[in-house]
């Protein structure tokens, strides 16, 4: 069930141009690297809802976020603009799969924004494995790029395990940095001869197309489904994707919880919830976050789009409340 929990802001800062740095006092709730905040905003007379990356580690003293400026979009301006030390947001309680698992080899791969989550895994990750590290990064500029100096500093700590890819489209001296665009020609010059495929891991975090090649491309050279996280960083302004499914209308039963009711299969099992005035976590509505997730223990479901869940994930039950359909007669989930 949907459990609401308050944020203090503590301090506002620019890194870099239009991001807004977000640290909270410490929040009533645990987290985990890789995790996200969901926010219940008000700018207007309706609830928005937005999803926003921890960028901090659960051992800091502070739990912190980074909000990217996002051309028209009501959140994240209102946040900009608005949002005041020591104001007080309500929040979700931190959720999300994006999380480390300990492999030999860990590759990360950001584009822009999506950086924010890839970051405190990377911390995580030299701090509590002897696993070798890289990062493949895109940006504009270094100016552009948040948490530049943390990494080189890192970098710098660690130069052993952890090996920095600059991608930047916009820079002139290409002595000094990496130039040029992150895309499949990198990948399959940097994986595709691996002679042990099976001691990678992959997280990648971008927008859309960025993920989509990502996965792709790396499935193409051999890597499995479940060797490739992936975490969709804009729930802004993600247009609706996907259709529902096309099928005579019958009413389905539902067990949630110790809750029972009955509901179209023409809704989707978020919808069929808040109907029978349960309310569950949710955040884009649209697959792409994580946030709805919750598992399946008996009957089958079709999902309109999913953009989160992995094969493994799926195979042990986990599903989308916001995109998935009832596609039995009857289903019995957890949340």
């Amino acid at each position: 069930m949907e459990h609401r929990i308050r944020l203090q802001v503590r301090a506002l800062s620019f890194p870099v141009a239009d991001t807004l740095l977000v640290q909270f006092e410490p929040m009533e709730a645990a987290y985990a690297a890789g995790q996200h905040l969901t926010l219940l905003l008000q700018p207007g007379r309706n609830e928005i809802r937005r999803s926003y990356s921890l960028c901090s580690l659960p051992t800091d003293p502070y739990p912190a976020i980074a909000i990217t400026r996002v051309a028209n979009g009501e959140a994240s301006r209102w946040l900009h603009e608005k949002l005041e030390v020591g104001q007080w947001l309500d929040s979700l309680a931190p959720s999300g799969r994006f999380l480390l698992e300990a492999a030999p080899e860990l590759v990360f791969l950001a584009a822009g924004s999506g950086i924010t989550p890839i970051f405190p895994l990377i911390r995580q990750a030299l701090l509590t494995t002897n696993s070798h590290l890289q990062l493949y990064y895109a940006e504009k500029t270094p100016d552009t790029t948040l948490f530049y100096p943390e990494l080189l500093a890192l970098q710098a700590q660690y130069p052993e395990r952890f090996t920095l890819h600059w991608h930047f489209s916009q820079v002139v001296n290409r002595q000094t940095h990496f130039s040029g665009r992150l895309n499949q020609y990198v990948l399959e010059k940097a994986f595709a001869q691996q002679p042990n495929k099976q001691n990678f891991r992959f997280y990648a975090c971008g927008p859309h197309s960025f993920l989509r090649l990502v996965r792709l491309r790396l499935q193409f050279m051999g890597f499995a489904d479940g060797q490739i996280k992936r975490e969709n960083f804009a729930s802004e302004g993600i247009p609706m994707a996907g259709t529902k499914p096309d099928r005579a209308e019958k009413m389905v039963d539902i067990r949630l919880g110790e809750r029972q009711y009955c509901q179209s299969n023409q809704l989707s099992l978020l919808e069929g919830a808040r109907q029978a005035g349960i309310q569950l976590p949710y955040s884009c509505n649209n697959g792409q976050c994580g946030t709805c997730a919750i598992r399946l223990k008996h009957g089958r479901v079709v999902h309109r789009i999913n953009e989160v869940l992995t094969d493994k994930e799926m195979a042990e039950g986990y599903v989308l409340s916001c995109t998935a359909f009832p596609e039995s007669d009857s289903l019995e989930v957890f949340a």
